[in-house]
């Protein structure tokens, strides 16, 4: 994304304490399952990347895609 202009941040929580006030501190109450092995959440982190109209964050629970969202102007 920095290659396209877009600057980006990121922002790791390892405690779900460290989450005041965040709505997303819930991911730390839902099971991950990876190899077949259900774990718990040891980790939250949020990529956001900017330029302009455009806001993109990343969300990622113990270091695996949980979700994307926004956007910018329609083409």
């Amino acid at each position: 994304m920095e290659q396209h202009q877009f600057t980006c941040t990121l922002v790791s929580y390892d405690k779900v304490e460290q989450m005041t006030n965040n709505p997303d501190a819930v991911l730390w109450t839902t099971i991950v399952v990876r190899n077949n092995q259900r774990c718990a959440v040891t980790n939250v982190s949020y990529l956001e990347c900017k330029k302009e109209q455009w806001d993109y964050t990343l969300t990622l629970v113990n270091g695996e895609t949980a979700g994307l969202s926004g956007g910018g102007p329609n083409l």
